[in-house]
C-alpha cells in the first residue's frame, strides 16, 4: 500500500463567493502539506459549484421572472396534464438533477457572479423537447 496519498480538493468559499482549490499529501490521517492548485479542472470547478448550489439552494440563482413564470406554469402542467411526461421543477428535483438541467449552461463559470448570470429561463426551457414546448405556450 501507497503510504503518502495525494488529494485535490475544489470547494465553495462562502466569504469570497469563489471556489477555491487545492491539493492535499497525507500519510494515513495526518496531512503533511496543503497548497494551492493553480489550474483545476473545468469539470471539477462545475461539480463543486453544483455541490454549492445543492448545499446553499436554488435562490442562489438568477431566478427571473420569466425564469419563475416557467417554473410556475411547468408545476400547474404536471398537476393539470398529468398525461404528458412534465419535468419535475420542484426545489429537490431540481437540486437532484442539476446536472441535466444547468450544467449545459456554465461554461467558463466559476464564481457567485457568474452564477447570478446564468439564463435560468433557457435553462429550465433546455428540459423541454419542441412539443412539450409548443404545448405549454
Amino acid at each position: 500500500p501507497q503510504l503518502v496519498q495525494q488529494s485535490d480538493t475544489v470547494e465553495w468559499d462562502d466569504a469570497q463567493g469563489t471556489l477555491k482549490a487545492w491539493r492535499r499529501l497525507q500519510i494515513g490521517q495526518l496531512t503533511v502539506k496543503v497548497q494551492p492548485l493553480a489550474k483545476p479542472s473545468e469539470d471539477e470547478l462545475h461539480q463543486a459549484m453544483l455541490n454549492g448550489i445543492r448545499d446553499k439552494g436554488l435562490s442562489v440563482l438568477n431566478w427571473t421572472a420569466e425564469a419563475e413564470q416557467l417554473r410556475l406554469r411547468l408545476l400547474c402542467a404536471g398537476k393539470w396534464l398529468p398525461e404528458y411526461d412534465w419535468p419535475a421543477v420542484d426545489d429537490e428535483s431540481l437540486l437532484a438533477t442539476l446536472e441535466t438541467w444547468l450544467l449545459p449552461h456554465m461554461a467558463g463559470v466559476h464564481s457567485l457572479r457568474g452564477l447570478k448570470s446564468l439564463d435560468i429561463y433557457q435553462a429550465l426551457r433546455g428540459l423541454l423537447d419542441w412539443g412539450m414546448q409548443q404545448r405549454l405556450d
